[in-house]
């Protein structure tokens, strides 16, 4: 019996040992600065790494293909990074082996600034009201003499020119763009997609509740994940999830809260009359959602001169997720 269990470990403790153990060190060029945080990945394979605080990460042989293969980084601080390395037989010391490397600052392009602004489209009869970008034209809600008054989608070239023009609803709000580009137009009853082909500008309507609770939560995809937040513009506190499209879990990535406008939200509380303070009270047990926050809702905070929304907006670059929250 004590002889099986030896051969067993033998051979568990080859199966350790026979793959050769690589030690990445990732620094800075010139300071030698560890760099953590920064993905590794193997091309060719769907493994992925992060360095640690020392700017180290380390993988065993067995999981490379092939004799040769490349490793990469992607970090946004830095320009990005491949390189051919080449497999050669385990030694028989079996040491880990060392790969170092140095990531180069980003090349960043240079842009001219005027102090005098450059006009891209001027109306006599029109006014901008919002605007969007497509390709190299400028798609602009407008409308005469007051907001609400004979409302149009217009489409501009690069001379001024107006290309196009759609009459839409008088109560059109803005020109919002979703993760994948799309542009729609919200009005305070109905949400319509726009879409430009050549000079010819397009409007179908959508489900308006769909809109909202479906599609504008989105902030982006990757071919892993779905991310998305629950942030409602009327309350100062939100968070970002991703769902993992794989096993069909999500996360929470971020909770961003702005404390003092929280502060002075739940402190409407104390200044409303004794009417609304009870039936905040009852809303509270029958949904879960604190009596404050519904009596700041009533009594109007949102609306008011003191009421700033949360501003943090989510970015996807390649394999890395930024949040600005400042």
């Amino acid at each position: 019996m004590n002889r099986i269990l030896q051969i067993i470990c033998f051979i568990f403790a080859f199966s350790e040992t026979s793959a050769q153990r690589f030690i990445v060190s990732v620094r800075v060029t010139d300071e030698g600065v560890p760099v953590n945080n920064a993905t590794l990945f193997i091309k060719g394979t769907s493994f992925k790494f992060v360095t640690g605080k020392n700017g180290k990460v380390f993988f065993y042989s067995d999981i490379i293909k092939s004799r040769n293969f490349k490793l990469g980084i992607t970090d946004v601080r830095y320009a990005p990074f491949e390189k051919a390395y080449e497999l050669v037989p385990n030694n028989a010391t079996n040491d880990s082996l060392l790969i170092n490397i140095a990531l180069e600052p980003p090349t960043l392009i240079s842009t001219d600034i005027y102090a005098k602004p450059e006009i891209v489209y001027q109306s006599k009869k029109l006014n901008v009201f919002d605007f969007e970008f497509v390709d190299d034209k400028l798609l602009l809600l407008t409308y005469e003499r007051r907001p609400g008054n004979n409302m149009r989608l217009v489409l501009a070239g690069e001379k001024e020119d107006e290309l196009s023009s759609h009459l839409v609803n008088n109560d059109a709000q803005k020109i919002e763009r979703d993760y994948e580009g799309r542009l729609h137009l919200v009005c305070s009853e109905s949400v319509y997609q726009i879409t430009v082909y050549e000079t010819q500008i397009y409007v179908l309507k959508e489900d308006k509740e769909e809109y909202e609770s479906i599609l504008k939560p989105l902030v982006n995809k990757t071919d892993e994940h779905i991310y998305f937040s629950n942030y409602a513009w009327h309350y100062p506190a939100f968070s970002y999830f991703a769902y993992n499209t794989a096993d069909s879990t999500y996360k929470t990535l971020r909770y961003i809260e702005d404390k003092f406008m929280l502060e002075m939200y739940r402190a409407e509380y104390k200044y409303v009359d004794t009417r609304m303070k009870l039936e905040a009270y009852r809303m509270q047990e029958r949904t879960g959602i604190d009596k404050e926050i519904w009596a700041a809702v009533w009594n109007g905070f949102p609306n008011s001169l003191y009421y700033k929304p949360v501003y943090a907006p989510m970015f996807v670059r390649n394999d890395s997720v930024i949040v600005f929250d400042h």
